[in-house]
């Protein structure tokens, strides 16, 4: 089980990272330790000078387990010459870009909240967006299924004890949800709501959104937003019937789409994908190119769990039978929609089975 620290130390696994900088804290002839409540810590001048472009105002830095904004860098030439100041924001509205600026609201910028010691880690991290889209006008989807954790302590202390770390962020939040999001597979995307009385929460969407969902924003303060994930991809089409397959009836384990369709995208139907057919989903448990009285469509096998998804229709067992079922009957011009997930469902394959026969 991760502490606190430990968690929010991890964030920059999850964070669209581009890059990644890490190193040890050093210290001068003046600062023999960089105080809590101090706003600044040193780290290595010659690694802060070849990798100046790096260090940007307003990105994420942990240093000793806790993550701060940074607000400025500074070359000193007083007695701190020798090292590079990072100078630290613990809230995302505090950077200014300046140490020197104070404010009633944020002092000079922010605080170091424990006391930074020669040697201790810290690691920068750049934040690419790319992986991501947030849309902060919305921060429910009516229809889809979630699952949802608080990230403060319940009512009536109802802002207290954020898991990323104090103080209360929605960014630092959003960056702690990303990370669940990324190590709860297959989640593609979540809700983050700051409540009215302060109180934090997370809602993880582990299913695809359904089609005729609807997004909406439902109140609560600003910062909140809805966040999903970029990279799965979503192919649609239609069902295909065949000579001997006037629809594919509810109990069956597969059914039709365009071949040249499948032909064309074969890389994207990876086995334990998910898949939405007549608003219903499954699992693909695997692909076939069949030439019996089916020939013409490309057959989907479908899987109703997780577990039950072995990459063959031709295999039963007492649990899965052959993977799954319809649990409807699928009609030609339903429509279906592919998701293939950024990371396959634990257990699942990441590679395509085509079965010819």
């Amino acid at each position: 089980m991760y502490s606190t620290h430990a968690l929010v130390a991890v964030l920059f696994s999850i964070l669209g990272i581009a890059d990644a900088l890490a190193g040890h804290v050093e210290v001068t002839n003046c600062q023999p330790s960089w105080r809590k409540g101090q706003n600044f810590f040193g780290i290595n001048l010659a690694f802060y000078k070849a990798h100046s472009s790096m260090f940007k105002v307003g990105s994420f830095i942990e240093v000793a387990g806790i993550v701060y904004y940074i607000d400025a860098m500074n070359i000193p030439n007083n007695c701190n010459a020798g090292v590079a100041l990072v100078y630290v924001a613990n809230r995302e509205e505090c950077v200014d870009g300046t140490p020197w600026v104070k404010t009633e609201e944020c002092g000079f910028g922010g605080v170091l909240t424990d006391t930074v010691n020669v040697g201790d880690s810290w690691q920068l991290l750049e934040q690419d967006s790319s992986d991501w889209s947030c849309d902060k006008t919305k921060n429910f989807i009516v229809g889809a299924e979630y699952d949802q954790i608080d990230l403060t302590s319940a009512c009536p202390k109802c802002s207290s004890d954020p898991v990323y770390g104090a103080p209360n962020s929605n960014e630092r939040a959003v960056a702690y949800c990303k990370w669940k999001c990324e190590d709860s597979l297959p989640c593609v995307g979540f809700f983050y709501q700051r409540h009215i009385n302060g109180h934090e929460i997370c809602g993880f969407y582990n299913k695809p959104i359904p089609s005729n969902a609807q997004a909406e924003w439902g109140g609560h303060s600003q910062g909140s937003r809805i966040c999903m994930k970029m990279s799965p991809l979503a192919l649609a089409g239609h069902v295909e019937v065949t000579d001997c397959q006037p629809s594919w009836r509810k109990g069956q384990n597969f059914f039709g789409i365009n071949l040249a369709f499948y032909k064309a995208h074969s890389s994207m139907f990876k086995v334990g994908s998910f898949i939405e057919v007549a608003g219903i989903l499954y699992y693909i448990d695997a692909m076939n190119i069949p030439n019996n009285c089916n020939a013409g469509v490309a057959l989907v096998y479908v899987a109703n769990r997780e577990e039950c998804v072995d990459g063959t229709p031709w295999v039963k067992t007492e649990e899965c039978g052959f993977g799954g079922v319809l649990t409807a009957t699928v009609n030609a011009g339903d429509s279906w929609q592919l998701l293939v997930p950024a990371v396959a469902p634990t257990g699942a394959s990441t590679k395509t089975s085509v079965i010819h026969i």
